[in-house]
């Protein structure tokens, strides 16, 4: 198993576990029993407070609703999400005096052809054990959960996922599978509607050939509470132990260890639209023939303020700051500083029910190391800023970019399948008659087959029919005169049709999968074209703006590049124009040069130009469209009234 199946092996694995568990809560408010009046039940519920056994099977069967009920709230309503189907149920419920027992599972499907099959619904099965007492009750819980993984049904998911996609072998299966039921995860359910859930991984191991896999065990606890999860107000604490794995080129005779160290996160979205995020030190060890290579990050924090989940924007609104501290590497005991990234985001609907969002991104650099590595650089970078921005754009302009990425994939995908179908329909029409050329003439005596070797007598039937197949013939036979004389005899007319009509079956096949494919590939891109005309009419109808940034800082100046575009706000175009326009390309270019907001502007520092010796450049072949502003050279672009202009001047062409 390469490196990279690894890796996707126990994501993957590790990531269904989770999908397994009951899912997350916000911080608990207190542990008040009155069960009663605060237990969450469904509609025509009649169970008295003391009856612990029905409040636990309601408490339970709501629990599981309430993964419906959030994610149809929050994603279920799209068409474009990662996840187009999601199903929890429950099925078996059997009930005793203290305790039952339920299966429930999740069924879902991907929205992306992430790997073959994965357009098939999926199906993951759990074992509950629900346990209800007057203890559990007086300590605020209604019921406790202990779940474990039906490995069996589990098993089959993973062969489907791993086997097929990535050719696992059955022994790295097994570990997978081994690691998977020594899975526990726990949940309470308590009385105020809030939930506990702690789900612990073991630690396994895998091992295939030179390559391998040690993964230490992990630990997830999620908090929400049943009123406000569907709003996306949880808290979740993960701690990955250490894991190491190896993989080896075999052609090169190189191999390479990657072991992480531990890594703790803690993530919350309060009632109060407070985000909190920070994550332990990062750190990874890699060794290797070229020696030990070392990368490290003190931590990352965020922070954030309105933190709301939106259903029609399939995203969080608010506001969020976040710090990536002290990027460093070390390379064989060479340590290499390359600072801090800072950065900012905001979301936030406007008065007319469409949004407005900025995001920033700050790269602080330790320009020593960059200038230590890169020595021909002839100055000393300090910071690096990129912002972005989208001012009153649709929540449908959103879901349409999204539909269309979608069909962009699938339609990718279906066309790798084409080429892979036309190299099989190309095989199986090459193999016959590359079979024959190569075959003794047809009427070769069974005595010249005599003095041949089973390899050779396989070769006379292949001059009508495919050679794997009929090679099989003569193997079967016990010495070389018997198998010339069966292979002589055996394949008659009747033999070699039915070969010939196999192969032009199995070309016919290949030939109608790949124009199948074909069609879908086709399909998908006209897909794909609609939703991102439909993206422009969203931009077009109501004058978003798009702006970006970019700024350079170094010892010697600065240098930056900001851009503006959007439709007038005086304009008055109408969206039939619009419409009819983008079936048009001049009317379109037409309307665009006549009602386009379009400016840019380029500026770069003297002393930096001088550094980066590009002032004879400037001085020379842009004198025409470069001015000076103070200590800057500097570049506009506008779109005046249909005129494009450089520094107020109209452009020559």
């Amino acid at each position: 198993m390469k490196l990279n199946q690894l890796a996707l092996a126990i994501l993957t694995a590790t990531g269904l576990l989770v999908a397994c568990s009951d899912e997350p809560k916000k911080p608990e408010k207190g542990t008040k029993t009155e069960q009663a009046a605060q237990t969450a039940t469904p509609a025509g519920n009649t169970a008295q407070p003391g009856d612990l056994a029905q409040q636990a099977e309601d408490r339970y069967r709501a629990n599981i609703e309430l993964m419906n009920t959030a994610y149809q709230k929050m994603y279920g309503q799209h068409t474009a999400w990662l996840i187009k189907q999601y199903q929890a149920s429950v099925s078996d419920y059997q009930r005793g005096d203290n305790s039952a027992t339920a299966t429930s599972k999740l069924t879902f499907q991907f929205g992306l052809p992430l790997f073959e099959g994965a357009d098939q619904p999926l199906t993951l099965t759990n074992k509950d054990t629900i346990t209800y007492n007057k203890e559990l009750l007086d300590k605020g819980i209604v019921a406790h959960i202990d779940t474990q993984a039906d490995t069996e049904e589990t098993g089959k998911l993973l062969k489907k996922i791993l086997k097929d996609n990535l050719n696992t072998s059955d022994t790295n299966l097994d570990s997978i599978l081994t690691g998977l039921s020594n899975t526990k995860t726990a949940t309470d359910l308590h009385t105020d509607g809030s939930v506990h859930v702690i789900a612990e991984t073991a630690p396994f191991q895998v091992q295939e050939g030179d390559d391998s896999l040690d993964f230490k065990g992990m630990k997830q606890e999620f908090r929400y509470n049943s009123k406000t999860f569907a709003d996306g107000v949880m808290a979740m604490n993960l701690t990955v132990e250490p894991f190491t794995f190896t993989a080896t080129d075999k052609k090169d005779g190189d191999s390479a260890t990657v072991a992480f160290s531990p890594i703790k996160v803690e993530y919350a979205i309060n009632e109060d639209g407070t985000l909190k995020l920070n994550t332990s030190p990062l750190k990874s060890e890699t060794t290797a023939k070229e020696g030990l290579f070392i990368f490290e990050v003190d931590g990352i924090d965020a922070n954030g303020s309105g933190v709301k989940f939106d259903p029609a924007l399939m995203g969080y609104l608010g506001d969020i700051d976040y710090n990536i501290k002290n990027i460093h590497v070390t390379y064989n005991g060479d340590q290499r500083p390359f600072g801090d990234i800072t950065g900012k985001s905001s979301t936030r609907k406007n008065s007319g029910d469409n949004y407005d969002a900025r995001d920033e991104m700050t790269w602080n650099i330790n320009g020593a190391t960059l200038k230590r590595l890169v020595p021909q650089i002839p100055v000393e970078p300090q910071s690096l800023r990129i912002s972005a921005s989208m001012e009153n754009f649709s929540a449908a302009s959103k879901q349409a970019f999204l539909e269309s990425y979608i069909a962009l994939i699938a339609g990718l995908n279906a066309a790798q399948k084409t080429s892979a179908a036309n190299m099989v329909a190309g095989d199986t029409i090459n193999t016959p008659a590359a079979a024959t050329t190569a075959a003794p003439a047809e009427n070769q005596t069974a005595d010249a087959a005599t003095d041949a070797n089973a390899e050779t007598a396989a070769s006379v039937p292949a001059t009508a029919a495919n050679a794997e197949t009929t090679a099989s013939v003569p193997a079967t036979d016990g010495n070389a005169e018997t198998t010339a004389s069966a292979a002589a005899s055996d394949i008659n007319a009747e033999t070699v049709t039915s070969v010939a009509a196999s192969a032009e079956t199995a070309t016919a096949s290949s030939t109608q999968t790949a124009a199948d494919n074909e069609k879908a590939a086709a399909e998908y891109e006209k897909i794909a074209q609609e939703k991102l005309q439909t993206v422009l009419q969203e931009l077009v109808k109501n004058k978003t703006r798009l702006s970006f940034g970019l700024e350079g800082t170094t010892d010697s100046g600065k240098a930056s590049f900001t851009s503006s575009v959007g439709i007038r706000a005086d304009s008055t175009a109408t969206p039939e124009a619009w419409q009819q326009a983008f079936d048009n390309p001049k009317e379109l270019q037409e309307l665009l040069r006549n009602n386009l907001d379009l400016h840019a502007e380029a500026r770069i520092n003297k002393k930096l130009a001088e550094k980066l010796e590009l002032v004879p450049l400037i001085e020379s072949q842009g004198a025409a469209f470069i001015t000076i502003d103070g200590e800057d050279y500097v570049a506009k672009l506008d779109n005046d009234n249909g005129t494009l202009k450089i520094n107020g001047k109209p452009l020559p062409f």
